[in-house]
């Protein structure tokens, strides 16, 4: 009998679960990818608000930041809330520590408030997904493996979640911004259609 096309990749154990609920090689490379995304939108956004303050449009200037300023405080605000929430959760912290990921509460309060958080979670989710889909090679049960790959899962939504709430409140409000200058000033640059 043919193997079926998903599962000949897959390590023995693995072919009981369905390949829609394993954290994949694709999807670890993926969320690279959402971090390299991730940088390069964040990097474009201060070449932008630099480009307005040199040609002196201040208004411009102030109105990127706050856009970008008010999408990351309320990524922060939300990161450190649900990982304040992991630490209660039996699924997330099975030994029920007042640390989650190897971070303290004072950790979690510090990397926040510098804007920090959604790259701990990148770095978690990338060093956690790399144990599991290129080095993990453990005996673990059917019922074992289909815990990790949901941790994975859950550690993916959480980020992309993050990045849903960041896309409205940040890049929604800056689009309405770079249409206006566009269409109403005629002030065109690539930094504009990122």
């Amino acid at each position: 009998m043919p193997e079926q096309s998903g599962w000949s990749n897959l390590p023995t154990d693995d072919k009981m679960l369905p390949s829609d609920i394993l954290y994949t090689k694709l999807r670890w490379l993926l969320t690279i990818a959402g971090l390299l995304l991730y940088v390069g939108d964040i990097w474009t956004d201060i070449q932008l608000a630099v480009k307005y303050f040199q040609e002196s449009h201040f208004v411009w200037t102030g109105l990127t930041l706050m856009f970008v300023l008010v999408g990351l405080l309320v990524t922060q605000v939300f990161s450190h809330t649900w990982y304040r929430d992991d630490m209660t959760d039996v699924l997330m912290n099975a030994e029920g520590t007042p640390r989650i990921s190897s971070l303290s509460k004072g950790g979690l309060v510090f990397l926040h408030l510098f804007g920090m958080g959604v790259f701990t979670r990148y770095y978690y989710l990338l060093r956690k997904g790399f144990k599991v889909v290129w080095k993990s090679r453990h005996p673990y049960t059917v019922d074992e493996r289909r815990d990790v790959h949901h941790k994975l899962f859950c550690m993916a939504t959480d980020l992309s979640m993050l990045k849903l709430f960041e896309t409205f409140l940040e890049s929604v409000p800056q689009l309405l911004l770079q249409l206006y200058i566009v269409l109403g000033h005629g002030d065109c640059s690539v930094l504009q259609c990122k």
